[in-house]
């Protein structure tokens, strides 16, 4: 859940460089926690299918998204040869890009 303002970053980076308590930032830190929960679940539920797969890629930038990802306990293993990173050139993949990299 990521809600964007200005120069494309998120709202919540500046949760965390003063004090905002608003409902509505309240609200958007719970929703963007529990998309997070959500994500991590569906890829532990989906580790049988990813423990066949020959090579897994990925695009999560930021720390925010790697964190989903790689955080302990990690439903992906930085260290796992499988796993790549694709360095799309913009911040938000498409379909244009995912059938280049394909």
């Amino acid at each position: 859940y990521v809600t964007r303002r200005g120069q494309g970053g998120r709202q919540s980076s500046a949760d965390g460089a003063k004090h905002i308590s608003s409902a509505g930032s309240s609200l958007r830190r719970h929703h963007e926690a529990e998309l997070a929960r959500e994500a991590r679940e569906l890829l532990f539920a989906w580790a049988p299918l990813l423990r066949r797969c020959t090579v897994i890629l990925t695009h999560s930038p930021g720390p925010a998204n790697a964190a989903v990802l790689h955080a302990s306990p990690a439903p992906l293993d930085k260290a796992d040869r499988r796993v790549r990173r694709i360095p799309f050139a913009t911040r938000r993949g498409g379909l244009v890009l995912d059938t280049h990299t394909h």
